[in-house]
């Protein structure tokens, strides 16, 4: 099947998006033709002056605002239809947007668009968001979107384009929300992913030097957290604690610095990297010495464990900082 994954703008241009990069490894190596465009990069670098600033954090708010987006959208029209044009003419059939509240209403935009050009096209959105109901039942009821992605999105993706490729019955795939005689189905949620089995990141179409560092890559090795913090809004984002393998992290780094060669830091975007101090401490064994001449840096949480050997291991393997997170304020504390 032809797919594409779109991120449609948001303010900041620091690093590719780790979700189609992800979920574009995942579908390739089902077999599917997958086109990852990173629409918030092209249309920043493109950007006309009166909008040069709009990435910036203090305009973030631009983003927010339905009526701004339809001005931005009337004013850069050439542009989009140029992208709409692309995703026509590649025969696309199924379109992934990987959605926040930040880039909601760019991807309403878009993907009205381009359902108006071709109805067939089946429009998926996607993200933390709709661990929110509300959000699930407003795209739904915006008749533009056609799916809507719950939790975690390699499984179900998968499963769903498979479905639509065989023209097979889609309640069966895991994780999905989708209108149905003018009610709202949600399917089984889906199983939680084995992170060593992952494909690496694809950054194929995601051009490194498009970004502010061109030689820094950002990974996630777990998801979840050991612990239950009160003030914590990603605990319900990952329910449990799961981590890569430090083989498998080391293997991972390896692969991008073979590909690219000028990469030089990894910044971890886990919640607490030290989660699996089994899995942390691997990872700095086959890092010592910097047989990959990266260096590293990461969130960590105040543990016993992490004793005055550990922090010298870490040093040793390359780990430039780390970001200690506060854990006093927890359920049943």
């Amino acid at each position: 099947m032809r797919i594409a994954l779109i991120q449609c703008p948001l303010w900041g241009t620091y690093e590719p998006p780790i979700a189609l990069a992800q979920l574009s490894s995942c579908l390739k190596k089902e077999g599917h033709e997958v086109m990852a465009l990173d629409l918030n990069i092209k249309l920043y670098l493109n950007r006309p002056n009166e909008y040069k600033n709009f990435w910036a954090w203090e305009q973030s708010d631009f983003w927010y605002k339905k009526d701004l987006i339809k001005e931005y959208f009337a004013k850069n029209s050439k542009d989009i239809n140029d992208y709409i044009e692309l995703l026509l003419k590649g025969n696309i059939k199924l379109v992934g947007f990987s959605v926040n509240i930040a880039s909601l209403y760019m991807s309403y935009e878009f993907a009205k668009r381009l359902k108006s050009q071709n109805k067939d096209i089946k429009i998926m959105f996607g993200g933390p968001l709709f661990l929110n109901k509300k959000y699930i039942n407003e795209v739904l009821n915006s008749n533009i979107v056609d799916i809507v992605i719950i939790g975690e999105g390699e499984d179900s993706v998968c499963k769903l384009a498979a479905s639509l490729a065989n023209n097979s019955d889609i309640s069966l795939a895991p994780g999905l929300a989708f209108g149905k005689n003018g009610a709202v189905v949600i399917t089984e949620p889906a199983p939680s992913i084995k992170l060593d089995y992952l494909p690496f990141l694809d950054f194929t179409d995601l051009p490194l030097r498009d970004y502010d560092d061109f030689r820094h890559i950002s990974l996630i090795a777990s998801r979840g957290c050991i612990r239950r913090c009160y003030f914590c809004s990603d605990a319900p984002c990952w329910p449990g604690y799961r981590a890569m393998s430090g083989e498998r992290i080391f293997q991972e780094i390896a692969f991008h610095k073979n590909m690219y060669r000028d990469i030089g830091h990894i910044r971890f975007l886990d919640l607490e990297f030290n989660g699996n101090m089994k899995s942390l401490e691997k990872f700095c064994d086959l890092m010592k010495g910097h047989p990959l001449d990266v260096f590293w840096s990461a969130n960590m949480i105040i543990r016993p464990e992490m004793s005055a050997k550990v922090i010298k291991k870490m040093s040793h393997s390359g780990c430039e900082h780390i970001i200690l997170v506060s854990n006093l304020v927890q359920k049943g504390f």
